[in-house]
């Protein structure tokens, strides 16, 4: 009976979870890093008509739909509709008394 490798066991368990869970993990791009425990792996950009791939640490995946200048571009956006929602909310009038 052969042996099994941790770390392929590892590699192949995190390949096949984020191919599961995530559609914009390009599958078959998990690889470890030479001196370092982590895992990384590519994503491609899930805004139409980009594509752009990226590299990220298998951990980061799900917070990671996006390409870098698309992200940017969605966190402006984040922050305005945050901004505007903040100056039109009413506020109650404290009691006096």
């Amino acid at each position: 009976m052969e042996k099994v490798n941790s770390v392929d066991a590892k590699l192949a368990m995190a390949d096949m979870v984020a191919g599961l869970k995530y559609p914009h993990y390009i599958k078959g791009s998990a690889r470890r890093i030479p001196g370092n425990q982590k895992i990384r792996a590519r994503v491609r950009c899930t805004k139409a008509g980009c594509g752009e791939e990226r590299e990220v640490f298998t951990s980061d995946i799900f917070q990671t739909p996006f390409c870098i200048s698309h992200q940017v571009e969605a966190k402006i956006k984040t922050k305005a509709e945050a901004s505007v929602k903040k100056a039109t909310e009413v506020k109650p009038i404290a009691k006096v008394g």
